[in-house]
């Protein structure tokens, strides 16, 4: 079980310092304004050598990430160590939020109404998507440009924190085994 542990927080680090890396290859090819940003992305093959294969590979990565993660989080819960699964589980609806943004970053057709159906979610979760918070994504109204560099911004932000979080859990995960609780961490007495 613990060598089980130390590959996934390993095969989930690689992936996280991939997809910043690959992530930040790929921001400076992509200009956040709704003329430029399918344009930049669909040529980006031509622009670079290898251009396709690291923007297909940080998509890919993503769901990979995904299944790595809560496989993880789980393994931690079964193991009775719950103040590390419980920071894994967050770090898995992180990754959710980031894959989200990642996939509006194009501003295709898909995009603009995934944005627009989310925005107007209000009726289903009225302390979220109250009128203020889609009024902070759009910048009004309307869905705009500022819309795609919010998005940006938030995509960018939300894979950093994930990043953080997985190192975090792996360097504390290193520095004590499994059935030897943490300090700060509680175990639930049977």
């Amino acid at each position: 079980m613990e060598r089980l542990l130390r590959a996934l927080s390993i095969v989930n680090l690689v992936l996280c310092v991939w997809m910043v890396l690959s992530g930040i290859f790929l921001f400076f090819f992509y200009r956040p304004t709704a003329a430029a940003a399918w344009e930049d992305i669909s040529t980006l093959d031509s622009d670079f050598t290898f251009g396709l294969v690291i923007q297909t590979s940080h998509r890919l990565a993503t769901p990979v990430l995904l299944v790595t993660l809560t496989a993880w989080a789980f393994m931690l819960a079964v193991a009775s160590d719950f103040g590390r699964s419980s920071v894994l589980a967050g770090a898995v609806f992180v990754t959710v939020g980031a894959a989200v943004t990642g996939l509006i970053l194009p501003w295709d057709q898909l995009a603009l109404w995934s944005v627009t159906a989310g925005t107007n979610m209000r009726g289903y979760w009225p302390i979220i998507a109250d009128d203020e918070i889609r009024f902070v994504m759009t910048n009004g109204a309307v869905t705009s440009t500022d819309t795609i560099v919010r998005i940006l911004i938030l995509h960018v932000v939300l894979g950093l924190v994930l990043t953080c979080v997985v190192a975090w859990v792996r360097r504390r995960s290193m520095k004590a085994p499994i059935d030897q609780p943490l300090s700060g961490d509680h175990q639930v007495m049977a």
